[in-house]
């Protein structure tokens, strides 16, 4: 996750100066972030990342929420 982000600004300002860009939990990965189409870019980046090191992301367990506005 770290080596996806950075060299780019994906995160949401979370509270005081504390960013957030994903959640881990186990083998599982949720992206964040107020952007559809930045979120795309992450994604891109996270995918190309894991692929380095023999991972991959299954598309069959991927979805995108949307909240608010």
């Amino acid at each position: 996750m770290r080596q996806s982000t950075i060299s780019r600004d994906f995160s949401l300002i979370w509270f005081g100066d504390t960013r957030l860009t994903d959640l881990d939990i186990a083998d599982d990965v949720v992206l964040i972030y107020s952007d559809v189409n930045r979120l795309q870019e992450l994604t891109t980046a996270v995918e190309q990342e894991a692929s380095k090191v023999g991972l991959f992301v299954n598309s069959n367990k991927c979805c995108v929420m949307v909240s608010g506005g």
